[in-house]
């Protein structure tokens, strides 16, 4: 009877086994699952987030680019009619275009740094400088010499320097944003060749 017992425990021992692992087995594999579903997740919403950003400072571009055209041609007219209803088109766009570049690097802070974003800054301020001194000019009944400043060679100069470091914050940011979702898919190729092991 003894060796019956003892059969039948070995049974039971070798059957409980199997079950043990398979629980082990089947634990690993949902956290596994578990973990990449996570990360998934993240990717995803990471992915999502660089794109509406992208989207949002390429809409913020635009308008800084818009009302910086606004504030030109207002000055631009005011120095060609001498009415100065244009200065006040002006004064009501010039805090909507600050605004929308402070947004702007706010939120591409890596893409609006360095040399071009120095040298666009400069630019700005110059040609701000120079649009208030032709209104200035405007108001002293000098128009001709706001005419003068505001399609000098010293003006359109500002005016490119301006484009081209507009132009270089968007090649950057199209850059940080291509490197962010290139990283991204990278993660989900790995993890779907992770899930297919």
């Amino acid at each position: 009877m003894g060796e019956v017992t003892m059969n039948r425990e070995k049974t039971l021992t070798n059957a409980r086994s199997p079950v043990t692992v398979l629980t082990v087995v089947l634990v690993m594999t949902w956290a596994v699952l578990a973990g990449l579903g996570w990360s998934s997740y993240c990717s995803y919403h990471e992915t999502r987030a660089a794109t509406l950003r992208r989207l949002k400072i390429e809409e913020l571009r635009g308008t800084v680019i818009h009302l910086d055209e606004v504030l030109t041609m207002s000055a631009r007219m005011a120095a060609f009619t001498g009415d100065l209803e244009w200065e006040n088109r002006y004064r009501r766009f010039e805090p909507p275009l600050d605004a929308a570049i402070k947004e702007a690097m706010k939120l591409a802070l890596e893409a609006f740094s360095g040399e071009a974003a120095a040298e666009t800054d400069a630019a700005n301020i110059k040609l701000v400088e120079m649009e208030n001194d032709a209104f200035d000019l405007v108001r002293q009944g000098r128009a001709d010499e706001a005419k003068a400043a505001l399609f000098s060679d010293e003006y359109e100069s500002q005016k490119q320097v301006y484009a081209k470091g507009m132009d270089a914050f968007a090649a950057d940011l199209a850059d940080t944003v291509s490197t962010t979702l290139k990283r991204e898919q990278r993660r989900s190729f790995l993890q779907t060749g992770a899930m297919l092991l």
